[in-house]
């Protein structure tokens, strides 16, 4: 009953996006995410490095080929994991 009397909502699943780059395809990496509606949560350097981390949420939807499209596009300087 508190299904059928319930409001209505529709919802999408997103995953956790933990993606490094080097400094000279950053854009390129930002790039990839704007064009998959990924929300930037943050982005740190690591310690000791020039390699950048971006943590994103991705949806699921917009996960498909993103490993293709992001080796493609940084020619394979970026690499990404999905949680």
């Amino acid at each position: 009953a508190a299904f059928v009397a319930g409001e209505r909502r529709l919802v999408e699943a997103f995953f956790t996006c933990e993606m490094q780059t080097t400094a000279e395809m950053l854009g390129k990496a930002y790039a990839v995410l704007g064009r998959r509606r990924a929300k930037i949560l943050e982005e740190r350097v690591k310690d000791g490095t020039d390699i950048f981390v971006i943590d994103a949420r991705l949806p699921v939807v917009e996960s498909f080929g993103l490993v293709d499209e992001l080796r493609k596009h940084t020619s394979g300087a970026a690499q990404c994991q999905l949680v």
